[in-house]
């Protein structure tokens, strides 16, 4: 249905502590074990952080014992370049960080995560030009840019966070969305998140999570997929089943 386009700038959003970065993490790992070089500009999570999140998703157990993190990172290397700190960063750092793991590296698929450790200044044309110079980058560079972006808080009135996400919901002008290839959102049910953590019985007759395409420039698509939570690690899986296949470290 839907690919993450090679020339063009994909935005991500979601309300927070819901899954976003869960969900980019878990593109990262599906695009190294396909043969691609990915880059991640993890400006909130700890560089160490995220590796352990990628090993416990290519293993899809929780917890993944140290000898297999420390496999998993001999074969994340050369694969898979993480950024090493945690701050905010001017748009100039964001666009050598592109440059760097383009030209140098030869990454495919570059992720920044998220948008709001970008420093951007209070003025709307700021948005406007730096959105539009990352999606010049991926046109001439032929790379695949991912943005997580957060969501405006949902309204303690009315339905909150049971009301599924819009393009209009994304912070910041309509620039960000306006200038992106792709634009997408995941919504997590509310009550069974909250039903499970609190170990109470949990209606499954449907999806933990909605993956939302509101634009796709290169894809006659639009339209919505259920997700589920695997029971065992940080991984959305297609079906009810929730099943996801561990990627085998040996294969080259």
């Amino acid at each position: 249905l839907y690919s993450i386009p090679l020339r063009g700038v994909t935005v991500v959003g979601a309300y927070s502590g819901t899954g976003k970065s869960t969900l980019v993490s878990q593109w990262g790992v599906h695009a190294a074990s396909s043969g691609h070089k990915v880059a991640i500009m993890s400006l909130e999570m700890p560089a160490d952080f995220t590796l352990e999140l990628m090993a416990e998703q290519a293993s899809v157990t929780q917890e993944p014992h140290l000898p297999y993190v420390e496999r998993f990172a001999q074969w994340a290397d050369g694969r898979i370049y993480l950024h090493s700190a945690t701050d905010v960063v001017t748009p100039e750092k964001v666009y050598q960080f592109v440059e760097v793991a383009k030209t140098m590296l030869g990454c495919d698929l570059i992720i920044v995560d998220p948008l709001m450790q970008v420093g951007l200044s209070s003025e709307i044309d700021a948005e406007k030009e730096f959105i539009t110079k990352l999606a010049a980058m991926s046109r001439d560079y032929e790379c695949a840019i991912v943005c997580v972006h957060h969501l405006r808080k949902a309204p303690s009135g009315g339905q909150g966070e049971k009301q599924r996400p819009t393009k209009s919901d994304f912070l910041g002008s309509t620039h960000i969305t306006g200038a992106a290839a792709s634009v997408l959102t995941l919504w997590a049910d509310p009550d069974k998140r909250e039903a499970r953590s609190n170990g109470w019985e949990v209606e499954d007759d449907h999806p933990d999570y909605v993956l939302t395409l509101h634009k796709s420039r290169f894809s006659s698509w639009h339209g919505s997929v259920g997700l589920y939570q695997h029971p065992k690690a940080r991984v959305l899986t297609n079906s009810r089943a929730r099943q996801y296949k561990p990627i085998d470290l040996s294969e080259d």
